[in-house]
C-alpha cells in the first residue's frame, strides 16, 4: 500500500511539472515580441525591363539581431519542383533575377532582403539578411533561440506561419508524429498549416528546431529540422546547440547542454536589450514634430552597438568552444555590463534645456532597461563560475 501511494505521489509531482512546462512553452508561444519576429517575404522576378512580377509568398522568422532570417528553400526558389530536393541543385537567381521583400505584422512596411546560404540542394532552408536598421524599424526584439536538436516522435510543437495579405499570423500547436525519415529527409507532424506558412518556426520548449516544407493531403505537415542546415550555421558564425556539443560525463549535474542554452539565451536577451536602447533614444529630446535626436545620439549609438557586438561574439564563442575560459568571459560579461552605467550617464541632461540641460523624456526607461540588461548579464557570469 505505501509503495502504490509513493508510486501515486510521484506520477502527480510527474503530471504537475509537466502541465507547468506545457503552461509555460504556451505562455511563451503568446508572447507578442517573439511573434513580433515572424513575418513574411515576398518573392519577385525582375525582367529585362525592371518589371517586378510576383511569384509567391512565404514564411520568414528572426534568429537575431544582426539580421539573418531562415525560411524555406522552395519559397525563394519558386520555380524548382517542390516535392523532389534533388532537382534543387541551382539556388535563386541572378537567372531569372529575383528580388526578396520581408515583412513583420503589416506589410505597410516592407524591407529589401538578400539571399543568403543555401546549403546543401537536399535541405530545404535558406538564409535571408536584412539590414541592422531594419530589425529595429521592425521592432524586433526577442529573435527565435535556435536548436539543433533532433526532433524526438511525441514531442510537442508549436508553429508559426504568416498567411498572404495582413491575415493575423497563425500560431497552431500538435506534436511529431513520425521519426526521421531518410528518404524524404524530414519529420511528420499533425500540426495544420495554411498556405504562406512554408518556412515558418517549428519549435519544442521554446526554440526553433525545425521549419515548415509544406503539407499534404492536408493532413501531415512536413517538417525540416535545423540541424541538417549546422554547418552553414556555423561557416555565419550562428548559434544553433544540439545537446551532444556539451560532455557531461565528468562536468556534474547542471553542466551540461541545457546551462549552456541558458546561457545563451542569457546573452542573447541582453543584446536584444542593448540595441532596443538605440530605438529608445532615437527622437527623444523635445523639438520638431516628433522629437529629435541628443547632440551625442551619434556616440552614443557607435558605443552601444560596440557593446552588444561584443557580446553577441562571446555568445557564439561561447557556444562553439564552451567554457574553457570561463573565469576570462565572466570578468568580460562584468566589464561590459559596468558599460551600461556609462552608456546611460552619457543619456543623463543629454538634452538642451535647464542650466546644464535635461533628461531625454524617457530617461526613466532606459534606467529601467539597462537594470534589466546587467541582470540578464549578472545571471550568465554566475553560470560561467558556476
Amino acid at each position: 500500500m505505501r509503495k502504490l501511494l509513493v508510486w501515486g505521489l510521484t506520477l502527480c509531482l510527474s503530471l504537475l511539472a509537466s502541465f507547468g512546462a506545457a503552461q509555460s512553452a504556451l505562455a511563451q508561444a503568446d508572447d507578442p515580441a517573439l511573434k513580433q519576429s515572424v513575418g513574411a517575404v515576398e518573392v519577385y522576378t525582375v525582367d529585362d525591363f525592371g518589371t517586378e512580377h510576383f511569384e509567391t509568398q512565404g514564411t520568414v522568422f528572426a534568429i537575431d539581431l544582426k539580421g539573418d532570417l531562415l525560411t524555406a528553400r522552395h519559397v525563394v526558389a519558386p520555380t524548382a519542383d517542390d516535392y523532389n530536393l534533388e532537382q534543387k541543385a541551382v539556388p535563386p537567381g541572378p537567372d531569372p533575377v529575383r528580388k526578396y521583400l520581408v515583412w513583420f505584422g503589416s506589410s505597410s512596411q516592407k524591407f529589401n532582403a538578400q539571399l543568403g546560404d543555401c546549403g546543401d540542394k537536399k535541405v530545404d532552408i535558406c538564409l535571408l539578411t536584412i539590414d541592422r536598421i531594419d530589425v529595429q524599424r521592425a521592432f524586433i526584439t526577442k529573435p527565435f533561440a535556435l536548436d539543433c536538436a533532433t526532433p524526438v516522435e511525441g514531442d510537442g510543437v508549436t508553429s508559426y506561419g504568416q498567411p498572404p495579405g495582413d491575415l493575423r499570423l497563425n500560431t497552431v500547436h500538435g506534436q511529431i508524429t513520425s521519426d526521421y525519415d531518410s528518404n524524404l529527409g524530414k519529420f511528420q507532424s499533425d500540426v495544420q498549416i495554411t498556405a504562406g506558412m512554408s518556412g515558418g518556426p517549428v519549435t519544442h520548449n521554446g526554440q526553433a528546431y525545425g521549419l515548415h516544407m509544406g503539407a499534404y493531403a492536408n493532413v501531415v505537415t512536413l517538417i525540416q529540422p535545423l540541424y541538417r542546415f549546422r554547418s552553414i550555421f556555423e561557416d555565419s558564425k550562428l548559434d544553433c546547440p544540439h545537446p551532444s556539443d556539451t560532455p557531461t560525463a565528468d562536468t556534474g549535474p547542471g553542466d551540461s547542454s541545457d546551462k549552456a542554452v541558458r546561457l545563451s539565451l542569457l546573452l542573447l536577451e541582453a543584446v536584444g536589450g542593448i540595441e532596443q536602447m538605440i530605438t529608445l533614444e532615437a527622437n527623444a529630446c523635445p523639438g520638431g514634430s516628433h522629437g529629435i535626436d541628443a547632440d551625442n545620439y551619434g556616440a552614443f549609438v557607435v558605443k552601444v552597438s560596440n557593446v552588444a557586438n561584443r557580446l553577441n561574439d562571446l555568445r557564439v564563442e561561447l557556444a562553439a568552444h564552451g567554457a574553457d575560459n570561463a573565469a576570462q568571459d565572466a570578468a568580460a560579461i562584468a566589464d561590459l555590463s559596468q558599460q551600461l552605467n556609462e552608456l546611460v550617464s552619457m543619456e543623463h541632461e543629454s538634452c538642451s534645456g535647464g542650466e546644464r540641460g535635461q533628461d531625454p523624456a524617457n530617461f526613466g526607461t532606459l534606467l529601467a532597461l539597462a537594470s534589466q540588461i546587467q541582470g540578464s548579464l549578472g545571471k550568465a557570469g554566475e553560470l560561467l563560475r558556476s
